[in-house]
């Protein structure tokens, strides 16, 4: 696939427009530890989704927001969320070259074997030209790809 038809197939989940997202989906995406939990003391919506089925945990692992993954993840959201184009979270995180959300989702069970509706999965996101190609955390999610995932 080109580098292309990749962009469009993760563009949706980047740009989500601020008028779609919530404040629980603002928070994830600034990295906002302090407001990420301020929004789930006061029972925000862990499962709230964009028009594109965006949900917080896509915006934290697109953007490498490691303290909002973890804080998400343990107020119990779906690690394999799927979003616009079948996009799961791990799918954003490998997109964007984001190694240390890649770890976490991984270490929380994400799915690495989940494709896209284009048949892709998140290894197949990351380009040859980049510095997760072939890096540990690429063996790692290849070998998740194949053995399933971790839990």
């Amino acid at each position: 696939m080109t580098k292309i038809i990749k962009f469009i197939i993760i563009s949706a989940l980047l740009w989500a427009s601020p008028a779609q997202a919530g404040p629980l989906h603002d928070a994830a995406r600034e990295g906002n530890s302090a407001e990420i939990i301020r929004l789930l003391d006061a029972l925000a919506d862990i499962h709230a989704r964009t028009e594109e089925g965006i949900t917080p945990l896509h915006m934290a692992a697109i953007f490498g927001r490691s303290e909002a993954i973890t804080l998400l993840l343990n107020a119990g959201v779906d690690v394999d969320a799927r979003g616009e184009g079948g996009i799961t979270p791990l799918h954003g995180a490998a997109h964007e070259g984001q190694s240390e959300a890649i770890t976490l989702l991984l270490n929380a069970g994400a799915d690495a074997r989940l494709q896209d509706n284009c048949g892709l999965t998140p290894l197949d996101l990351i380009e040859e030209d980049t510095p997760l190609y072939k890096s540990s955390i690429w063996w790692r999610l290849r070998d998740a790809q194949f053995n399933g995932p971790q839990k």
